[in-house]
């Protein structure tokens, strides 16, 4: 009983750094979506969020790494500290985009974009972060396909996308811009589906296949 006590309170930790490593990335999606509303973005915020996010994320693997060593847990509170480690770095991946969409803004700023359709897009990516991180942490694994559906959504915008550009066959750099940044945006939709495809894993020891949850 002692054993699983302290296993417990090591788990809580972890869910403590993720909550912190999300509290992080909503002020780099805030920033980043700024940045698109305004077309000027004149700092490196979503950069210096994401070089946090990880050195939260390697203090999170040293303690997930020393739970098990020191603690040995075994079915699914195993799943779930592995897992946490996997998830926080999908957080730290999904801070790299919002810096990289951060760093595309400031080399672009003297090209006068409409950004609505890509301000959609965002929207729904970055609701999908925080849904997928409420499914991990409160192991609703039956949610997950939710988070799946939405993704398969971005997806077809994203080839949607291509598409059209392939059809009128030339691109401005408007087109170039919104194709780069959607591209970014179905990356984290991504990272979404495999934080929610986790809290499958925690539940039920199984990983969906691709395009299964």
């Amino acid at each position: 009983m002692i054993i699983l006590r302290l296993i417990e309170l090591g788990m809580k930790k972890l869910v403590d750094f993720l909550e912190e490593e999300k509290n992080l990335l909503k002020e780099g999606f805030k920033h980043v979506r700024r940045c698109l509303e305004t077309r000027t973005c004149r700092e490196s915020k979503a950069f210096t969020i994401s070089t946090r996010l990880l050195m939260l994320h390697e203090e999170l693997k040293e303690l997930a790494v020393e739970i098990i060593a020191r603690y040995q847990p075994v079915a699914s509170n195993l799943r779930f500290i592995v897992s946490s480690m996997e998830v926080s770095y999908d957080l730290y991946r999904v801070s790299r985009y919002l810096a990289e969409i951060e760093r595309l803004l400031r080399l672009s700023q003297n090209v006068h974009c409409n950004y609505s359709s890509i301000i959609k897009l965002y929207d729904i990516v970055e609701q999908m972060i925080y849904k997928a991180v409420s499914v991990f942490l409160e192991k609703k694994a039956e949610e997950a396909k939710d988070v799946v559906e939405t993704d398969n959504t971005i997806d077809r915008a994203y080839v949607e996308n291509i598409e059209g550009i392939v059809r009128v066959q030339k691109i401005s750099a408007c087109d170039a811009l919104k194709l780069l940044i959607s591209r970014h945006l179905e990356r984290i939709g991504d990272h979404a589906t495999y934080i929610a495809n986790s809290a499958v894993y925690v539940v039920t020891g199984r990983r969906p296949e691709t395009g299964e949850t």
